[in-house]
């Protein structure tokens, strides 16, 4: 994936929406979330992660309440509202416990599942939609 991308005040990186990624090679699903990240934090969307961390046995796990497969971000904008959003890498595919949670998220209008492939929609979505 290609993204070009500089440093502002707030030392966030700000992704250039004008420039979309490209396949020329396998993008990780990390690094997609993070030129999310970037992007909406750039265009004035609050961002929600929560992060996995590595447990005393080795095992990383995400600390949650509640019922597993909860979507990747959650992305809230004062004008735009609120979206759950799932990312996955070009071949990757939701879990059982993550499809219960786009069975129920999906009705409302505010679930997206975003890939790589999905670049120009998303800087749709996140720049341009009043």
């Amino acid at each position: 994936m290609t993204i070009a991308c500089a440093t502002s005040a707030n030392n966030r990186s700000a992704c250039e929406p004008t420039r979309c990624p490209t396949t020329e090679h396998a993008v990780t699903e990390a690094q997609f979330q993070k030129a999310i990240i970037d992007l909406a934090y750039s265009v004035g969307w609050r961002v929600h992660h929560s992060r996995a961390v590595q447990n005393a046995a080795g095992r990383w796990m995400t600390a949650i309440q509640g019922h597993p497969g909860f979507p990747d971000l959650v992305l809230a904008h004062q004008h735009r509202g609120v979206l759950y959003v799932e990312l996955k890498a070009a071949q990757g595919r939701l879990s059982q416990h993550q499809q219960l949670w786009r069975s129920v998220l999906e009705p409302t209008g505010r679930y997206r599942l975003w890939r790589p492939d999905d670049w120009n929609t998303i800087t749709a979505e996140l720049i341009n939609n009043p």
